[in-house]
This record gives C-alpha cells, structure tokens and sequence, in this order.
C-alpha cells in the first residue's frame, strides 16, 4: 500500500504487521512473527510499507577540513611547552572520533582559559560530531572515567606586564649580548598563556627570529644581576604553577 503525506513539517510513521488465521470464526493471530516498519516522511513525499527513506531530514555533515588543518599547526608550535601540544593533540583526537579524545564540554573549559579565538571553531566543530553521532569511541576501548581538564590559567600576563616587556624589547633590540633575543624570548614565553597576542616584528641583533620560551630557570639567575628581572621571573612562576610551562 502507499500514503501521500503534506504535513509542513517532516515525521516519521512506524507500522506493525502481525499475521492472523481465522478458522472456524475464531482469529488466532502469530506474534513472534510481528514486522515492523519505520518510514520518513517529508512534505509532499509519499512512502511504501518496508520502505526506509527520509526525503525531508537530511544527513547532518560536519566540514572539519579547515579546523584539523589549524589544530595541526597548533600542535606544531613546540616551543609553547608540552601541556600546550598536548591540549591540541587531545583536540585532533577528538576531531577524528578516536578514543580520549576532547569532548565539546572540554573544549569550552579551554575556552574559558586560553583564546577564544582558537577554541570557538573546536567547540563548533566537536559539537557538530556530537550532535551527528559521530564522535563516539569504539565501546570497548572506552576509558571508565573522562581525564580531568588541565588547571585554570590565572592570567598571569595581564596588558601592563606584556606591554613593559615590549618596551624592554623595542629599547634594547640590537643590543649585544643577545638584548634584544632576551626580552623577544620573553615575549615568547608570555605568548604561552593566550597565543593570540602579537609579537613584534623582529629587529634583535641577529638575522634569525628566537624561537624558544625564556625560562623561570633563567629569569631566576638573572634576578641577581638586575631588580628588573623580577617581574619576569614571577609572572613565569606564574605560569609554572598554572601548569602552562614546565620550567
């Protein structure tokens, strides 16, 4: 048999078919054989018992090509730190539906603590898989408790601190020894926190850019030679014990 089916708005129609023998006036009716049909029905559309179609609901797709391809390079920057590539390898796990991998909630805690800018597309992203159905590990690989989000940032490089160390920077650039790679360093390893802040072009002493974080480590020795080190050295205790760098 076939239906017509005008509604504005798409549902589905489930039917039940239990075969029945009637002898003698009386029906006796076979319920293990029972079949059911479920059909997808949209405006205008017209459907067959048995059928399974869906005119009216279309596929949820997920266009994940431009974000993998920005968590990947994330994931590039080494010189961030360890938790840093770690957060975004947790994200591409996520992106590819494979097991730990970063949840839409989890996403939206990193948020809260690093870039915006970086995080919307992720959450977006994961919560289209979620919704699509798409993201769920494989069952028997399903880790019993879901990892514990990293410790919150407590903003450790507010405008004045990363503007003093700019300036620093501007003054001495091109100033042996290694002046100018020092406080850029420095900017490096403030950048850790929020990767959306801009760096300076580079003028320093050398033709090539510095690409490694100053640290605490550093700034500790440092302390003793010049009192304008200690700023430094605590906004990177700071993030030590945020949990952004590891020295």
């Amino acid at each position: 048999w076939s239906y017509a089916h005008n509604a504005a708005e798409a549902m589905t129609l489930t039917v039940t078919v239990t075969p029945e023998v009637r002898t003698d006036g009386s029906v006796q009716q076979f319920d293990d054989l029972a079949g059911t049909a479920t059909i997808g029905v949209g405006p205008g559309s017209t459907g067959t018992q048995g059928a399974d179609t869906q005119d009216s609901v279309q596929a949820h797709s997920c266009d994940l090509t431009s974000v993998k391809a920005d968590v990947t390079r994330y994931i590039g920057e080494t010189h961030y730190g360890a938790a840093h590539v770690a957060r975004w390898e947790k994200a591409l796990a996520g992106l590819n539906g494979q097991v730990g991998g970063m949840t839409a909630d989890y996403a939206r805690q990193m948020m809260a603590t690093y870039s915006p800018g970086r995080w919307n597309p992720v959450i977006e992203a994961l919560e289209c898989l979620e919704n699509a159905g798409s993201a769920e590990p494989e069952p028997e690989l399903q880790p019993e408790t879901e990892p514990q989000p990293e410790p919150v940032v407590s903003h450790c490089v507010n405008a004045t601190k990363w503007s003093r160390v700019e300036s620093y920077y501007g003054s001495n650039a091109r100033k042996a020894p290694k002046y100018g790679s020092n406080w850029y360093r420095v900017l490096l390893a403030y950048q850790i926190e929020d990767a959306d802040r801009a760096l300076p072009d580079w003028k320093g002493e050398t033709a090539t850019r510095p690409t490694t974080p100053y640290t605490l480590a550093e700034a500790q020795s440092e302390v003793s030679k010049w009192g304008g080190w200690r700023p430094v050295r605590d906004v990177l205790q700071c993030l030590k014990d945020a949990g952004v760098i590891e020295d």
